[in-house]
């Protein structure tokens, strides 16, 4: 389940304009419960998405390359996570938190970021429960994020509880090859459907592509796919002007509409394996701006979908040429960007197991 919170700010004026009103009517009782009610502190479980909205005071041309603003989440403990935000469309930015252990959890975008009112400044906290034991067993992702056991040999859930992948490869499980509650897609099943499917044979993983720019344009893969791998409403992730893919600009629509898949998954117990792009597309060889924005791109979809369990995949290096096309891109987000927000593991698929040690070690 995903939980919308407010910031202290916003708390304020709702509670500020409701209390004149109540005041005026002589509402007394009311109005203390209200009080108590709207300066309560929001409560959800750990591991739990707590989505927090802002709105921009000043336009920008370019929201999705112009803004870029972190929001610090600050546990019961003194535990910090530095949580990137993604636009959303029009005037909104959202952060999507998620507390790793109980307590009451502080988070804050501070002074400054971005010299837009509308966006730094924010502040707010919820807290957070434990799950029960009951609770985890129905759904292993309650143990807390995947990560790398000690003997750095396997993987484990944040408890302590192994991890053994079992997974099954849908690439283009984001778009409407896969629909969401119906058999018309190209894979001639629902999304529910094929999580359901997988689910009760035993799988808890699914290899998945986090979008296909190009696909519309030149077609990515399978002729039977082509044109088909976009947002069921038949968005694409990208701007196309013609015969050209905008890099610089997305379409939120997209991303908008792959969110409840991801939710799903989560709530079904699956780890997603989650790839950038496709190896195929194009994007090495447009102008140097376009390809740094492949580190814009890579914020965005951890900013987006990293409050979820995974394991990242910067490409698929499965062929040497690959590595050579893609390196610059992909070494400038490592460098930038270092860490998922929750620590997640990182990796890239490689075509000789042990030959690259670049590649190999980035996990």
């Amino acid at each position: 389940m995903k939980r919308k919170c407010i910031s202290h700010n916003d708390r304020k004026m709702i509670f500020n304009s409701i209390l004149e009103k109540l005041v005026k009517s002589k509402k007394i009782k009311l109005t203390l419960m209200l009080f108590m009610c709207l300066n309560a502190v929001f409560a959800v479980h750990v591991y739990e998405v707590v989505e927090v909205s802002f709105s921009a005071n000043n336009k920008y041309n370019n929201p999705y390359m112009d803004v870029n603003f972190d929001v610090t989440l600050i546990g019961p403990e003194g535990k910090t996570y530095t949580i990137p935000t993604f636009w959303d469309g029009e005037n909104i930015w959202k952060a999507r938190l998620v507390a790793t252990e109980p307590g009451t959890w502080n988070w804050s975008t501070g002074i400054g970021q971005t010299k837009d009112n509308g966006l730094d400044g924010k502040s707010g906290s919820f807290t957070a429960e434990a799950w029960t034991e009951a609770e985890k067993e129905i759904n292993p992702n309650k143990r807390g994020f995947i990560r790398t056991a000690s003997n750095n040999r396997s993987l484990e859930y944040a408890d302590g509880t192994p991890f053994f992948l079992i997974g099954d490869t849908w690439w283009s499980a984001l778009t409407r090859t896969y629909r969401w509650s119906s058999s018309e897609g190209v894979s001639n099943i629902s999304f529910q459907d094929a999580v359901g499917l997988r689910k009760k044979q035993g799988f808890n993983s699914i290899n998945i592509i986090s979008s296909f720019p190009t696909d519309n344009i030149k077609g990515i893969w399978h002729k039977s796919t082509h044109g088909e791998k976009v947002a069921e409403d038949g968005t694409t992730p990208f701007q196309i002007n013609g015969d050209d893919c905008d890099h610089l600009r997305i379409n939120p629509g997209y991303f908008q509409q792959a969110d409840r898949k991801w939710q799903y998954f989560w709530d079904n117990g699956f780890v997603i394996f989650l790839e950038s792009v496709r190896r195929s597309e194009a994007w090495p060889n447009e102008s140097s701006i376009e390809k740094d924005a492949f580190m814009n791109y890579t914020r965005y979809i951890w900013a987006r979908w990293g409050c979820y369990n995974m394991i990242y995949s910067w490409l698929h290096m499965d062929e040497d040429q690959n590595k050579n096309t893609w390196s610059s891109m992909l070494e400038k987000s490592v460098s930038e960007l270092g860490s998922m927000p929750y620590g997640q593991p990182r990796t890239a698929m490689t075509p000789h197991v042990g030959s690259h040690d670049y590649w190999n070690s980035n996990i």
